[in-house]
């Protein structure tokens, strides 16, 4: 049920999006399941640029990235790693705000590649944007994932022990469910084999993979990063793996917590930001304010 006071903790996300698209009201009463809407819609953007919403799962992502912006993007980004591309929102996005950035989008799962690889195409960013069919690992090689229907796109994991264990649906699955073999690399070597030598921001969301890509990443590859923000999934204490272990590892390689914000369901978004602390959350507040 949507109450006043619900709403009114929207007016800044709905200024937002209003700011982004002519559609606003449609996809506002999508997200609060007030009206449906008919898929595929295609929403244009102010300024040029447009997106399809294949279904609900689209929604509350288009509404993360370009309304509540869950990530920010300093407009002064010459590069950016999108990991966990998805189809592409955040890698639209992150295009927009930083006119003169190079992105490269990670994204492994077939379906979702081919959808991120024409919203690329249908927005003129191939110039822009280099596209990596891979998920990232501890190691470079092959997995599985996840490929049983009905799941979103954005709940899709690797099948690795760390990963099965992000919630009950991802834990309900067996060596018997249905997947897909993708191409597993490091975040240094991925980025080494697409030509980005140094990174402004990660963005990263890989459905508790995040443990095994950024742990394994010495400090001579994260000197090559600017800032990393990461939504991490909390996983069951025996595994030895959460946020602190994250932090711990980010913290000695010179980084500073910028922003810590912890969501229902035992996830959360840690802003990483190389240098001090005082200087990581001025500038994360100056970013916000944007």
């Amino acid at each position: 049920m949507v109450t006043i006071r619900g709403v009114l903790r929207l007016v800044p996300e709905l200024l937002r999006c209003r700011s982004e698209t002519r559609q606003w009201r449609a996809i506002l009463l999508a997200y609060l399941r007030l009206r449906p809407i008919e898929y595929p819609y295609e929403v244009r953007l102010r300024g040029g640029g447009c997106l399809r919403l294949h279904d609900r799962s689209d929604v509350v992502v288009f509404w993360l990235v370009f309304a509540r912006r869950h990530y920010q993007v300093d407009p002064s980004c010459e590069r950016i790693v999108d990991a966990g591309a998805n189809v592409g929102f955040f890698t639209l996005f992150a295009a927009r705000r930083a006119p003169l950035a190079r992105i490269l989008a990670i994204e492994p799962f077939p379906s979702s590649f081919a959808r991120l690889r024409e919203l690329v195409e249908a927005n003129g960013l191939r110039e822009r944007v280099t596209l990596a069919d891979l998920a990232l690992g501890a190691e470079s090689g092959e997995e599985r994932m996840d490929a049983r229907a009905g799941i979103a796109a954005y709940d899709r994991h690797l099948v690795t022990q760390a990963a099965k264990t992000v919630n009950a649906e991802a834990r309900a699955a067996s060596e018997r469910a249905r997947t897909a073999s993708v191409r597993v690399a490091t975040l240094a070597a991925a980025m080494d084999e697409h030509g980005f030598e140094s990174a402004d921001l990660v963005k990263m969301n890989i459905h508790g993979s995040e443990y095994d890509s950024l742990l394994a990443t010495p400090r001579t590859a994260l000197d090559r990063l600017r800032r990393v923000a990461v939504h991490y999934h909390e996983l069951p204490r025996e595994t030895g793996l959460g946020w602190r272990e994250l932090e711990a590892h980010l913290h000695r390689a010179g980084f500073s917590t910028a922003r810590h914000s912890k969501f229902r369901g035992g996830s959360g978004l840690i802003v990483f930001v190389l240098g001090s602390p005082i200087a990581a959350k001025g500038r994360e507040m100056a970013e916000r304010a944007l």
